[in-house]
C-alpha cells in the first residue's frame, strides 16, 4: 500500500511540472506500457512486448492491472474497440490533461473526457521525460536493462508522463466523473471532521470484537479509515502521539487521550508532508526529472522522526518519561509470575506535545481529549497569558465526532496516561527539543516497527494475540536508513522511486545534470 507522504510527493511532482508548462500541448497522443512476463511470452516473437520493450497500447488491447481479484483496464474503456475491428489510435486525442488531484492513496488525473485514478499498490512513481529522452533511454532500452517497468505512460507533443514501477502492481481506474471513482479516501487535512467521523464509526463497529490484536496492525489493515498509513508511517505517527507499539487495539480505542493523540499526529504528519516536503524534493529535480544524488537521498533521514533511525533527539522531559517507563517495565519483568494490568499501573506514555504544536494550536483541536478538559483549559489559560489575542489557543466545544463517541460511551473522564504536570510550558523551543540523543528500538510484526519504548512483558494482562519480537544486532544495523542508502539498496521516502534519473557531473562546469 502506498504511504501518504509518497503519494503527496508524486502529486506535487506532477502538479508542479504541469503548471510550469501549462502552455504546452497536453493532448494525449498515445498510451504506452510494458508487458508482464506472461504477456511477453504469449506475444508474437517479433513484437515489442515479446522483446521486452515498452509498446503503444491499442483500443483492442485488453491489458489489465491491479490485484489478482480486482483488475481494471489500462486503456480507457470509453475508447475501446472490439477485437477484429480496425484499431483507431487517434481516439485517445480526445483526452487532454486538464488538472491533477490527489487522495491519501491515489493520484487522480483529469483528462477532460475521463478521470483516471492511479493507486500505487507497491512502489510506482511518476517521471516526466522529453520526447528525446523517452525515445532514446526508455523506448529503445529493454525493461531488463532499464531496471524498471513502465506501468503506464501518456505521450504528449513535447513530453511523456511515465509511471514507473518495479513490478507493474498498480491499480488504474477510469471514470467519466471524478465522483464516480471508487475509494474516495477522505483527506485528513482537507476534511478532518469527516476523518474523525470515520474513525468513530470504525471504533463502534469493532466494539463487539476482542480487539486484542496490536493497534498498529489494526490501523494498517483499516486503510479506508486510516488512508496512507502504511508500514513506516505507522511508526512515525505512534512516535508523535507518544504511543507504545505494544498497545492493543482495545487499549488504544478505549482511551480518549490515546486515540485523540493518534488522530492529531496523523493530521500533523499529513500537513508536514503536503506543505513542507516539496522544499526537500525540489532540489533533486533536474531538467524536469527526479534525479537525486546520494547525499540528497541520505538527507531524507532528517525528515523521519523515528523509523529506521539509530538515534533521535528528544526533550529532557521526554527523556525523563522514557527513563521512568523503562525502569517500571524492567521492574515488572523481574517477576513474570506476578500478573499486572496496564490500566492503573501509573505508567505514563512517553509523549511530547511539542511534536503536535501546529495541530494543537489550531481551532478545533482535540486538546480536551488528550489532556482532559479541565487540565487543557488550565494549560491554555496559562499559555495565552504570554501571547496576543490573535495567537491564542482555543479550547474546543467538544462537538467533534470523536468527542461525541466517547461521551456516548461514558469514557470522557477516563485517565489520560499522561504526566500532565510536566507540560509547562506546553511547547518547547527547537533547542529544548534536543535535550538528549536516545537510541531507537526495532520490532517486527508483519512489518518493521520503530519506537523508543520497550515491549510490555508477558505478565502484563490483556496482551495482544499478535506476534511481535525485537530485532537487534546486525539485522537491526542493516535495517537502518543510513545502512540501506550506503549499500545502494532502495529505502523509504519520496526520493527512493524506481526509474529515477542519475545526477552526474558535467566536466566543463562541474554542475549536476
Amino acid at each position: 500500500m502506498p504511504e501518504l507522504r509518497e503519494v503527496y510527493a508524486s502529486y506535487l511532482l506532477v502538479k508542479t511540472f504541469f503548471q510550469k508548462h501549462i502552455h504546452a500541448s497536453w493532448k494525449v497522443e498515445g498510451i504506452w506500457a510494458d508487458g508482464t512476463d506472461k504477456e511477453a511470452n504469449n506475444a508474437p516473437g517479433s513484437s515489442r512486448v515479446a522483446q521486452g520493450h515498452v509498446y503503444e497500447l491499442e483500443p483492442t488491447h485488453k491489458v489489465k492491472r491491479g490485484c489478482r481479484k480486482s483488475q481494471n483496464s489500462v486503456w480507457p474503456p470509453k475508447f475501446g474497440s472490439k477485437p477484429g475491428t480496425p484499431a483507431d489510435l487517434s481516439v485517445v486525442t480526445a483526452l487532454r490533461l486538464e488538472s491533477v488531484h490527489t487522495t491519501a492513496r491515489a493520484l487522480v488525473l483529469n483528462f477532460g473526457a475521463m478521470f483516471l485514478s492511479l493507486q500505487y499498490l507497491t512502489h510506482t512513481a511518476p517521471q516526466f521525460y522529453t520526447k528525446d529522452v523517452w525515445t532514446d533511454s526508455i523506448c529503445n532500452v529493454t525493461k531488463t536493462v532499464r531496471g524498471f517497468r513502465v506501468a503506464v505512460a501518456f505521450a504528449f507533443k513535447d513530453y511523456v508522463l511515465s509511471f514507473n514501477s518495479i513490478d507493474l502492481v498498480f491499480h488504474p481506474t477510469w471514470a467519466l466523473k471524478r465522483e464516480d471513482l471508487p475509494h474516495q479516501h477522505i483527506d485528513v487535512v482537507d476534511n478532518y471532521m469527516m476523518f474523525l467521523l470515520g474513525v468513530a464509526y470504525w471504533v463502534i463497529e469493532n466494539m463487539a470484537k476482542s480487539r486484542k490484536r496490536l493497534a498498529v496492525l489494526a490501523i494498517r489493515q483499516a486503510n479506508l479509515v486510516w488512508p496512507g498509513v502504511g508500514s513506516y508511517t505507522i511508526s512515525e505517527i505512534f512516535f508523535l502521539a507518544g504511543l507504545s507499539t505494544s498497545l492493543t487495539e482495545k487499549e488504544l480505542v478505549d482511551s480518549p487521550s490515546r486515540l485523540a493523540r493518534l488522530c492529531e499526529a496523523l493530521y500533523e504528519y499529513a500537513v508536514l508532508s503536503r506543505e513542507n516536503i516539496w522544499e526537500f524534493i525540489r532540489p533533486a529535480i533536474r531538467g524536469g526529472m527526479l534525479a537525486p544524488t546520494q547525499a540528497q537521498r541520505v538527507a531524507y533521514a532528517d525528515w523521519l522522526f523515528v523509523f529506521a533511525k539509530e538515534r533521535v533527539w528528544v526533550s529532557k522531559r521526554m527523556t525523563s518519561l522514557l527513563q521512568n517507563y523503562q525502569k517500571k517495565i524492567a521492574e515488572y519483568a523481574q517477576n513474570l509470575d506476578i500478573p499486572w494490568q496496564l490500566a492503573g499501573a501509573n505508567l505514563h506514555d512517553v509523549f511530547e506535545p511539542t511534536f503536535l504544536a501546529r495541530t494543537l494550536k489550531r481551532a478545533g483541536n482535540l486538546g480536551h481529549l488528550i489532556f482532559g478538559r479541565t487540565e487543557w483549559t488550565t494549560m491554555v489559560d496559562r499559555y495565552n497569558r504570554n501571547f496576543p489575542a490573535d495567537q491564542h489557543i482555543l479550547v474546543s466545544a467538544g462537538e467533534d465526532p470523536l468527542t461525541k463517541m466517547f461521551r456516548e460511551r461514558g469514557l470522557l473522564d477516563k485517565e489520560t496516561s499522561l504526566a500532565t504536570e510536566i507540560y509547562a510550558p506546553i511547547f518547547l523551543s527547537d533547542r529544548e527539543m534536543k535535550g538528549s540523543w536516545q537510541r531507537t528500538r526495532m520490532f517486527y510484526s508483519e512489518k518493521q516497527l520503530w519506537t523508543l519504548t520497550p515491549d510490555l512483558p508477558t505478565n502484563c494482562e490483556g496482551r495482544s494475540t499478535s506476534k511481535m519480537y525485537e530485532i537487534t544486532g546486525v539485522e537491526r544495523t542493516d535495517s537502518l536508513f543510513q545502512s540501506i542508502i550506503d549499500t545502494n539498496r532502495v529505502s523509504i521516502g519520496p526520493l527512493e522511486y524506481c526509474g529515477n534519473g542519475v545526477a552526474v557531473k558535467r566536466q566543463a562546469r562541474g554542475e549536476n545534470m
